[in-house]
């Protein structure tokens, strides 16, 4: 067997690649490229895995540690999101519905959805070109419709899910940030209110607050001062919608800082009610349903739509946790007929997982569905053979893919791999945790193409520690994805050439 030697630059670090002929014919050894890329990283203890595979020929290309269980950060969403689009269907449709009832006589508000974890939300509203104020508008305007001016109540009905908001999992002193904000069956703006600080003109004085979507039922002690640094910060009361504000305000700001809250379907069903105050209409009481108590006549006054795909792209090209989080207790409720729930959902997740993957999903460990939880475990092997059957599923490859951050354009991926991948595209999902850094999806090279190749593929990395950096790791990720997607043009072109 003879050896020779290429050399080429990705991102700039030169690349030694060993190519091998063997009967004529010569391939790249992306192993070999592989283990010199993480050999000169210099990870440490860090533990990783790696699996390659190229779909289109069926070759295992590269494998490190592919069987090792791993946390796998918010890769979780590329498992919890199959079994989503296997468990719900394509055609799914969440919504958001504003009734008319009448109770005692006495007419009733009554909001009722099957668990949309994307309602209001501002990503949402802002690709549609609506603000939050429009929206809950657009309800005021359909009760005012009805002639009624004074409702002896407004009920917010989030049944279809439990209400154990965060999971036991989740760390306790991040449980008021964006990214733990509370599953329920019933959303609003992300489950968070913006807390938008500016500084006084005087120094050493309290600074402004506001809150956005405006919400004057927040109970706030204002502790901060305008100073010479920018050290702002929120705290929350888990037991009551109180906020303390606290820190110093140096500098104007144009973005706030986003507060999970208490109760996702009680804060809707008060701001709803402040609108519908603002547009001259009474609501004695925000509540929730009688226990057992489903009203058998209602009129149906609003109805707002959400389908599966706005969904799936929140969950794996924005890696949006609520949105993860919404799916898998939705998978339980459709499952299982009863309330979505951690519990359920995580035992429905792995039966359609099961269906789908076959004996080898038993190693899988499911704990929620945005990959928050560090006691969820996958190998890399069991993450490229998911993304193996969702890319050869016909039924499925288009809503699953298309949901896929793409490098260098959208999502979590739009500032990454957007130089030197002329004719390829990378969809992936990203992945981070405290000591955990995580890349899976595919090297597309000419999409769409009659000859189009396709490679899957998962880099996991665990317990890195100090020196070793997310942000180092995630260079590597790229100069991994970058080789392989030279080994796949390279294949493309010497097929070409062999042809007759």
């Amino acid at each position: 067997m003879k050896q020779s030697v290429d050399r080429f630059s990705v991102f700039g670090c030169v690349v030694v690649v060993v190519l091998l002929a063997h009967s004529g014919r010569v391939f790249a050894a992306l192993q070999t490229q592989l283990d010199e890329l993480v050999h000169a990283a210099n990870l440490g203890q860090t533990r990783y895995a790696i699996h390659v595979h190229d779909l289109t020929r069926d070759l295992r290309l590269a494998s490190v540690s592919s069987d090792a269980l791993m946390i796998p950060a918010s890769n979780m969403k590329l498992l919890t999101t199959a079994g989503a689009i296997d468990a719900l269907g394509g055609d799914f449709v969440y919504f958001t519905e504003l009734r008319s009832v009448t109770t005692g006589g006495a007419p009733v508000l009554w909001v009722v959805g099957n668990g949309d974890p994307t309602f209001g939300s501002p990503d949402v509203l802002a690709s549609h070109g609506i603000e939050v104020d429009e929206l809950l508008g657009t309800w005021v305007d359909a009760a005012r419709q009805t002639g009624i001016t004074r409702w002896s109540a407004l009920v917010v009905d989030d049944r279809v899910f439990d209400r154990q908001f965060t999971h036991p999992d989740w760390p306790a002193d991040q449980l008021a940030n964006r990214w733990c904000a509370g599953v329920a069956g019933l959303s609003f703006y992300g489950n968070c209110v913006e807390v938008i600080p500016q500084p006084s003109e005087i120094r050493g004085a309290a600074p402004s607050i506001r809150l956005f979507p405006p919400a004057d039922f927040f109970e706030t002690t204002n502790r901060a001062t305008t100073g010479r640094s920018d050290s702002f910060w929120v705290s929350r009361d888990m037991e009551r919608d109180r906020l303390v504000f606290r820190g110093s305000v140096r500098n104007k700001r144009r973005t706030g800082i986003s507060v999970s809250v208490r109760d996702p379907a009680i804060y809707l069903g008060k701001h709803l009610r402040q609108a519908l105050a603002e547009g001259g209409l009474e609501v004695s009481a925000v509540t929730r349903p009688t226990e057992g108590y489903r009203p058998k006549e209602f009129e149906a006054l609003h109805r707002v739509e959400t389908s599966l795909s706005v969904v799936l792209e929140q969950a794996n090209r924005d890696s949006n946790n609520l949105a993860a989080e919404g799916l898998i207790k939705t998978i339980g409720w459709r499952t299982t007929g009863q309330q979505g729930s951690w519990e359920t959902g995580t035992a429905a997740l792995r039966l359609r997982l099961r269906d789908r993957l076959g004996p080898s999903a038993a190693t899988l460990q499911i704990a929620d569905g945005s990959g928050l939880s560090r006691n969820n475990r996958v190998t890399a092997r069991l993450m490229v053979s998911l993304l193996e059957t969702m890319w050869r599923d016909e039924s499925s490859r288009e809503l699953f893919v298309n949901s896929l951050a793409v490098g260098g354009e959208t999502g979590t991926l739009d500032d990454r791999m957007s130089r030197g991948f002329e004719g390829v595209t990378v969809r992936a999902k990203s992945g981070y945790l405290n000591g955990v850094s995580a890349l899976s999806g595919y090297v597309i090279l000419d999409e769409g193409a009659a000859d189009e190749s396709v490679v899957a593929f998962s880099l996991m990395f665990n317990d890195f520690k100090r020196p070793i950096s997310n942000s180092q790791l995630k260079r590597l990720q790229d100069q991994i994805v970058a080789a392989i997607a030279r080994d796949l043009a390279r294949k493309q072109e010497r097929e070409a050439l062999a042809s007759p």
